[in-house]
């Protein structure tokens, strides 16, 4: 406006100079062309210079809304997306016991099929916690771990459903139920011999190791898993026994487990011909390797499982004595009968 004031005295119409002046300043947002228009039409008199401004305004009015319903609406949308897609609820809760106690270090998980599973564990007062998770209708579902069966604890499983939404508090309590199995069973060969420390494994649907142990000294295993089908791999040596099992919910199931044969066993003596114990015994294949070693029982007698079927030799190590025998033949579901002495 100093430019209106500076020029004021010279001009015949101060007013309209000035008015004419403030429309061309309204009117630089507007293009090029309105703008040109609007200037070859400024008006004289007082009445039409408001009617001008009015117009104006208008359009300028316009032109704002305009680009605002271009700018905004896509503003608005990338806002939406983002509440949409940008995790921001906080889901809680308590795992309790069948006996209502809380349950410490049980495994939860939570999840649907469009956001996945996520899981944690529970503190000492049985609660849990998961952050960041995006509004809709989730399962909860909270189990004892597995390694929990050696402090005496059964395993136990307990669901529910939780739809997480905005501005509430999000919370599912779950109560563990009996539904797990137990599965007890023992491992033999083919002549009805014990197989103790065989490797046994349990396998889901998917082929997936979730449970792995020891038979003990008598062939005998014990394990608690949820009801189902499940594949059972049983190592004895090199020997391999693969069968399926069915576990029905709160039942105990007993397998038996036989071993194929082929195998080589004996007897080991000293010079004097009394039983020789804790002798070591290997067998080598034809290539010289070290397949497998044992060690020989109170009556001197070892057993090797798991033999693949072909040639092989034995040495016997006591102390500082040693005696080996060479051109065995070991055949398929055949026990060979390999006796030793040491000199």
């Amino acid at each position: 406006m100093n430019f209106a004031r500076r020029n004021a005295s010279t001009s015949r119409h101060p007013l309209r100079w000035s008015m004419t002046s403030l429309v061309v300043g309204l009117t630089l947002a507007m293009s090029t062309q309105s703008v040109l228009a609007m200037s070859a039409k400024v008006p004289t008199s007082s009445s039409s210079v408001v009617q001008t401004l009015e117009k104006v305004t208008a359009v300028h009015s316009q032109m704002n809304d305009a680009a605002d319903e271009r700018l905004y609406p896509r503003l608005m949308t990338i806002n939406e997306d983002w509440n949409i897609q940008r995790p921001q609820q906080v889901v809680t809760g308590q795992v309790l016991d069948k006996q209502g106690q809380p349950a410490a270090n049980a495994v939860v998980l939570l999840g649907n099929a469009a956001w996945g599973f996520a899981s944690t564990t529970t503190n000492a007062d049985g609660f849990y916690q998961f952050s960041d998770v995006p509004q809709g209708t989730y399962r909860v579902l909270a189990r004892y771990a597995f390694n929990q069966r050696s402090a005496g604890t059964s395993l136990d499983m307990g669901e529910s459903t939780l739809t997480v939404e905005s501005g509430r508090l999000n919370q599912s309590n779950v109560t563990l139920s009996m539904v797990g199995s137990s599965l007890f069973g023992v491992i033999t060969n083919a002549t009805n011999r014990l197989c103790m420390l065989a490797l046994v494994q349990m396998m889901d649907g998917s082929n997936q190791v979730i449970w792995e142990g020891f038979s003990n000294l008598n062939g005998m295993f014990d394990v608690e898993l949820p009801a189902g089908h499940y594949k059972m791999k049983v190592f004895v040596g090199h020997a391999t026994r693969v069968q399926s099992v069915s576990l029905l919910p709160s039942t105990k199931t007993s397998v038996c487990v036989v071993v194929p044969m082929t195998a080589m066993m004996g007897t080991v003596r000293s010079s004097s011909g009394t039983a020789v114990l804790n002798a070591w015994v290997y067998a080598f294949d034809k290539f010289g390797n070290v397949v497998a070693r044992t060690l020989t029982d109170i009556h001197g007698q070892y057993l090797i499982n798991g033999l693949v079927p072909g040639e092989y030799s034995v040495k016997v190590m006591k102390g500082n004595e040693f005696t080996s025998k060479g051109n065995i033949e070991v055949k398929t579901h055949v026990t060979t009968t390999v006796n030793l002495a040491l000199p």
